[in-house]
């Protein structure tokens, strides 16, 4: 199965399971680091503050499911985590759930005067991720093409 797939069919099992729990699913990764084999789930609250222990409740509850569905016919490793404070954003659910949320956005080439922006997140809208930035002239809304930005990462609030 490729990854997309297995990405979707997992997202797909994991969502009602998070519900039940009052969770949110950010984010599932299926990659492959150093000849190993991973499918990650990056889940957090509304609000934010997901506790390891809830982590692990989700873990010990998709974890049959996985099995149940044979969903991947190769050995793997199942981790559960939340964000962290220097997420790298990767789906439409992130850059919505992260939304007023300090980022660095790194881009390919200089955009608006520069390669790097620190602003608050508004979100995406089209093609385009819209950020909060402060000037010297104010507060202006920058339009960045998501094609041409390499990175949108989360920043440690102030």
């Amino acid at each position: 199965m490729a990854r997309k797939e297995i990405e979707e069919s997992a997202a797909a099992l994991a969502e009602p399971l998070l519900q039940g729990l009052g969770l949110l699913l950010l984010d599932v990764a299926w990659q492959k680091e150093n000849g190993r084999r991973f499918l990650r789930f990056v889940i957090d609250r509304p609000g934010g503050g997901v506790s390891m222990e809830e982590c692990e409740r989700f873990s010990r509850a998709i974890d049959p499911r996985l099995d149940e569905l044979e969903l991947i016919d190769e050995p793997y490793y199942l981790e559960v985590a939340s964000p962290g404070l220097d997420r790298v954003l990767r789906n439409e659910r992130e850059f919505d759930f992260f939304r007023g949320r300090t980022v660095q956005v790194r881009c390919f080439e200089p955009l608006e005067g520069a390669r790097s922006h620190v602003g608050r997140l508004e979100g995406l809208e089209g093609e385009d991720v819209l950020l909060r930035v402060q000037g010297e002239e104010g507060e202006r809304l920058l339009r960045l093409p998501r094609a041409k930005v390499a990175r949108v990462q989360l920043k440690e609030e102030s």
